[in-house]
This record gives structure tokens, sequence and C-alpha cells, in this order.
């Protein structure tokens, strides 16, 4: 079980910085309390792992 867990891990990490190489388009990121600026969706996705 832990293997596969490390397995999807690195599967979604390869995935998120793919995202971030691939597409340059930003998103705008809404909290509650906080200013964000827009950034990549790849990078949105590294950040929360």
């Amino acid at each position: 079980m832990r293997y596969i867990l490390i397995a999807l891990l690195i599967i979604v990490f390869g995935y998120s910085l793919a995202l971030v190489l691939q597409n340059p388009t930003e998103l705008p990121v809404d909290l509650l309390f906080t200013q964000v600026p827009a950034m990549r969706l790849g990078l949105l996705l590294l950040l929360t792992l």
C-alpha cells in the first residue's frame, strides 16, 4: 500500500510539473483574506501538494 501511494504521489507531482512547463496561462486565485497574484495551474497544484 505504501508503494502505491508513493507512486501516485510521483505521478501527480509529475503531472503538475508538466502543467507548469507546458501551460503558461495564469489563473486568478481568490482567497478570502489574502491577496494572491495570478498563478499557473500546475504551480497551484504543486503548492497544494
